[in-house]
């Protein structure tokens, strides 16, 4: 326990080197908890092969530390300091899991879904998922919920389903948040209510899980399901547009567009379109189009329009198919 707080600094001045010789002075007392403290520092401050890491772990998860037998089998998965060997990774997972350590449960429940080292059983998994989430591995809670709502191994539990999503959300998990917004919002897995469903996306959106403010600001923008407000729509969508979300940078773009907006700006809201087009969106090819078709922030360019448009259309975008001239007839 000193090494940990030496390690953090927690109370006494940091220092790495000294935790590691604490943790290992205690590893070498027969802590199996230190030996693996030891592993994690040793490996984290460069201070040793990986090689001996994997032997500190395997003295640990010898010696029924759970948390060990769940980071060797990390160790076998990606083939750090041993052979790769996804089926001893995910028998050392289970092993650990036994052991209580929710990590160890969390990855046995993804190589129960996958089949990754053994054979798939989506029913073990949302069990393994399920003690993941009693351990606080939140991750899991949003996970086993995902499995109740969808049915996955498990029959349907739509109520069960929610309360794992109000409990990892309670403790920030955003994408749980997230997923809990999307059921009030539509209704789906629980009673629709969109006012709650706003103060969650608003929580999801604040933990940076960006898919979050796009729902949000979208409800601003509209305003049917809650109270427009154009100013705070425009607030979220900036922030997830400029931390990398394409659809937000999409929507962003089309409040730009609208005319009851104060803050309107057809020229960015064309190099929001452009920007998402050159990432591969082709629903912004399709907007860039209408921008270039009826010179919306940019000059009106009615060839650039339709090799837009054919360009969304060929990836799929019906939208824009409508927007290219229908074939002749042929001549019979």
């Amino acid at each position: 326990a000193l090494g940990v707080l030496v390690h953090q600094g927690d109370g006494v001045a940091a220092d790495v080197q000294r935790a590691i010789d604490l943790t290992q002075r205690g590893c070498d007392g027969a802590d199996m908890q230190s030996c693996e403290t030891l592993a994690l520092f040793a490996a984290e401050a460069g201070k040793m092969d990986a090689e001996h890491v994997l032997a500190l772990h395997q003295r640990a998860c010898d010696g029924g530390n759970g948390q060990a037998c769940g980071n060797l089998g990390v160790c076998y998965a990606n083939g750090s300091g041993v052979a790769a060997d996804v089926k001893v990774a995910a028998s050392l997972y289970a092993k650990g899991c036994s052991l209580d350590n929710p990590h160890s449960c969390a990855n046995l429940a993804r190589a129960l879904l996958a089949g990754t080292g053994v054979d798939a059983n989506a029913t073990r998994a949302t069990q393994a998922f399920e003690r993941a989430c009693d351990g606080g591995e939140m991750a899991s809670c949003n996970d086993a919920a995902v499995a109740y709502i969808n049915g996955t191994g498990v029959p349907q539990d739509n109520p069960h389903a929610t309360a794992l999503l109000e409990k990892a959300c309670t403790k920030n998990f955003a994408q749980a948040c997230n997923n809990l917004a999307v059921g009030l919002r539509l209704g789906s897995f629980v009673a629709r209510d969109p006012a709650r469903a706003a103060v969650l996306f608003r929580r999801a959106c604040d933990g940076k899980f960006l898919a979050a403010c796009n729902d949000l600001g979208t409800m601003y923008m509209i305003g049917t399901e809650i109270p427009p407000d154009l100013h705070l729509a425009q607030e979220v969508l900036t922030s997830a547009c400029d931390a990398g979300d394409l659809n937000s940078c999409n929507t962003l773009a089309a409040l730009l567009y609208q005319e009851n907006n104060p803050n309107r700006d057809p020229t960015k809201a064309a190099a929001l379109f452009e920007k998402g087009c050159s990432s591969g969106r082709q629903d912004a090819c399709s907007n860039l189009a209408v921008a270039y078709e009826e010179g919306l922030g940019v000059k009106k360019d009615l060839k650039r329009s339709q090799d837009l448009f054919k360009k969304a259309c060929a990836a799929g975008n019906t939208i824009a198919c409508t927007h290219l001239p229908k074939p002749n007839p042929k001549k019979k």
